[in-house]
């Protein structure tokens, strides 16, 4: 018999149900993940890359849910699809009753803490500084947080709060990643193989703590490649080659196969010994959940521009204060650089042009010339009434625009004086006018 989910999405609403009251925290129909696209490249065709493949899981809540593969399996692929990192390009995806990826459900926020496998943390800030800026982006008062990282520093063991990330080891960092994901109470605890490089002791206490959550009403999924970590877990899901082959209890799959170890369990279901290309079919469909998803579509409102509070600007200037303020080259570097650009640029390409000689023929002024003794002729300019001035010209007005700082005048009584310093290099530049009207632009010589 189906189960029947019915979730609150995008554009639609579900009557007399609340979003905290919904019985599955994740859910996963038939989802496909690829990296790339079979898009044509110089007249090949490269084809993606599919990670998951007809991917189905289903997460109730208040669940200790341990998803279990080998290394390339899928798990931070899969994690990420829901936590909203990675768009799915087939299938559906529910995180807490709605889509990771909208901006109606904030999915990845104050309701999920996540611990990805790639450490995201400054190594500039300190283990305090780094608690207070990740409590300032989901919106915690200081003295929760403060509460939160003492607590926590002394179960998990964490060094001193004012050392810098990036002289922490491996193991603190990843206790310290931990802490972040548990800082702010959410409902849904996401940890993609936390345990890797802690301590057998600080192992123990991260999984006591989980079962604390888990026993409080919170979901926890967790990814690990220590089969046997999953004893204590309340529901274990095996994903091989891009599939969730098989999901029951740790002591269901004993019992079920009559082995005493997961493990064995693991490798007699996928049958990983070389030899096979997956697991059995009859296996594969037997496990695979069966959920339909049910919606009740009403009318859509496009929401343009998405809440953001202030905590989060807040959240960032903090960090980058402290980043920058501790960072002098890097300082140095955003200083001068600008710099040497627009020095760069200026040796390049110089300063605006200035002086150049520009050679004019002007037959409009032929009595100036005779009157002045071939010196720079009076040229007058009427810009109130150019047409209806007799003594205007028209040549003489055009003149008058050009940038006397830019173009330096050089008046010639004949057309042959002027060509032939345009062919000595003494002009750049020879403009002829007629009686009281300009040349065609073919008359310009340069």
């Amino acid at each position: 018999m189906n189960k029947s989910v019915v979730f609150d999405t995008p554009g639609t609403s579900v009557k007399n149900i609340k979003q905290d009251e919904h019985p599955y925290a994740v859910v996963l129909k038939n989802t496909k993940v690829e990296y790339g696209s079979n898009i044509p490249i110089l007249g090949r065709l490269k084809p993606s890359n599919v990670v998951l493949n007809n991917c189905s899981l289903v997460v109730k809540r208040r669940e200790f849910f341990v998803l279990l593969g080998a290394s390339s399996a899928g798990k931070t692929t899969l994690l990420k699809a829901i936590v909203g990192l990675k768009n799915i390009s087939q299938g559906e995806i529910w995180v807490l009753g709605g889509h990771p990826a909208s901006i109606y459900h904030k999915t990845a926020g104050s309701k999920v803490g996540y611990m990805p496998q790639e450490l995201a943390m400054f190594g500039e800030l300190t283990i305090k500084e780094t608690l207070n800026f990740f409590g300032m982006i989901y919106g915690m008062d200081e003295s929760i947080w403060l509460f939160q990282m003492r607590k926590y520093s002394h179960v998990l063991k964490l060094p001193n709060l004012e050392r810098p990330v990036k002289y922490l080891s491996g193991g603190q960092k990843r206790r310290l990643s931990f802490t972040i994901a548990i800082l702010h109470k959410p409902q849904l605890i996401i940890l993609d193989e936390p345990c890797v490089g802690v301590d057998p002791l600080v192992r123990k206490r991260m999984w006591d703590l989980l079962q604390v959550f888990v026993g409080k009403g919170r979901t926890v999924i967790m990814t690990t490649q220590y089969i046997e970590e999953a004893n204590d877990a309340s529901e274990v899901a095996f994903l091989y080659k891009g599939r969730i082959i098989a999901q029951d209890s740790p002591d269901g799959f004993k019992s079920k196969y009559s082995m005493p170890k997961l493990s064995d369990v693991f490798y007699k279901i996928t049958n990983d010994d070389g030899t096979s290309s997956g697991p059995p079919a009859e296996t594969s469909k037997a496990e695979e959940p069966e959920v339909k998803l049910e919606y009740i579509h009403t009318p859509f409102i496009r929401k343009i521009f998405p809440d953001m509070g202030t905590n989060k600007m807040q959240a960032m200037l903090f960090k980058n204060r402290i980043r920058y303020t501790r960072n002098w080259k890097l300082i140095l570097f955003l200083l001068v650089l600008p710099i040497f650009q627009v020095a760069i640029f200026n040796a390049t390409m110089g300063s605006p042009p200035a002086g150049l000689k520009m050679g004019v023929v002007n037959y409009e002024l032929r009595g100036e010339f005779e009157r002045s003794g071939n010196n720079s002729p009076y040229c007058p300019v009427n810009h109130d009434c150019l047409i209806k001035s007799p003594k205007a010209r028209k040549s003489c007005t055009l003149l008058s625009c050009l940038d006397k700082d830019t173009i330096k005048l050089k008046y010639f009584p004949d057309e042959e004086s002027a060509e032939e310093a345009l062919k000595n290099g003494k002009l750049i530049l020879l403009q002829r006018h007629s009686n009281n009207a300009l040349v065609p632009m073919d008359d310009f010589l340069l």
